[in-house]
């Protein structure tokens, strides 16, 4: 089930991800995304689980992560199918 942020009662998103809160901010703030997007990241990138020591303080370096795509497929290889498979007229 993928997290989602809940309208606190004092008008403030709370994320609960992995029996931990989170309050990244007002409702459709620019800051709430900044904050809600790394945490949702980690979240992703470690088998929904948050790493161990993850902080979404601001002060601190958020822990990179980088995923390598298994074959990936461009539009380009896309096109090039369709373009072979279609019949000429």
């Amino acid at each position: 089930m993928f997290p989602k942020p809940r309208l606190y009662k004092r008008g403030y998103l709370r994320l609960r991800v992995c029996s931990r809160d989170f309050t990244p901010g007002d409702p459709g703030g620019k800051q709430t995304t900044e904050r809600h997007n790394p945490i949702m990241a980690a979240w992703g990138a470690n088998s929904r689980t948050l790493p161990e020591g993850f902080s979404n303080n601001e002060n601190q370096k958020m822990p990179q992560f980088s995923v390598e795509p298994a074959g990936v497929v461009t539009i380009a290889d896309l096109m090039a199918t369709t373009i072979a498979e279609e019949p000429a007229f």
